[in-house]
């Protein structure tokens, strides 16, 4: 269940920056988004990560990036990666500022609108669910490909670095560092 509220939460942020009447370009038939991707995680001492190429078989495994780009002019990207192998799920709403960077990792504490300047970044591992309450979130090689109008998907490298909270509010002020590759088929 609290996974569930912060994609929900995630998601909430991805959509108020894609409303537009402009419905674009239909999106291709084969929409297959797991180019050669990875991820690293580091977390109380231990790292988790996994690789992903467009060859292999990744049953369980997933890992998605949307960008955003409404008429008001905010920026976004969404990222969702989803590793049954290391029971892993990493979700992040990033808000981006004029100059590409996402704004700060936060929590929504006052809530989320359209004008918010931070970035919000939930890790779960295992039975455990984190939230960013600050830090850094930094992307690196961005190229993005509109598919309708205003959103489309994204390739980059992000490196995220900062406290998380345990939802549970067990433990608090847990440092966690994560590298993302993500290299969609589409950009190749």
């Amino acid at each position: 269940m609290k996974t569930l509220k912060s994609t929900l939460l995630v998601l909430l942020v991805v959509s108020a920056f894609s409303c537009n009447k402009d419905d674009g370009d239909p999106i291709p038939d084969n929409p297959d988004n797991n180019g050669e991707s990875s991820y690293s995680i580091t977390l109380n001492g231990t790292e988790y990560s996994n690789f992903w190429d467009s060859e292999g078989e990744h049953e369980g495994q997933a890992i998605f990036s949307t960008y955003v780009d409404n008429s008001a002019g905010n920026k976004g990207l969404s990222l969702n990666l989803a590793d049954e192998d290391n029971v892993v799920v990493i979700d992040a709403g990033l808000t981006l500022k004029n100059n590409g960077q996402p704004f700060p990792m936060s929590h929504p504490s006052e809530g989320w609108n359209e004008s918010s300047e931070f970035s919000l970044v939930t890790i779960s591992v295992g039975d455990k669910d984190y939230v960013a309450e600050s830090g850094t979130a930094t992307i690196a090689n961005l190229e993005t490909k509109v598919i309708t109008g205003v959103a489309g998907i994204a390739a980059y490298d992000l490196e995220i670095e900062g406290s998380f909270n345990d939802l549970d509010m067990e433990e608090q002020g847990v440092q966690i560092t994560a590298t993302v590759h993500i290299q969609p088929n589409f950009i190749q």
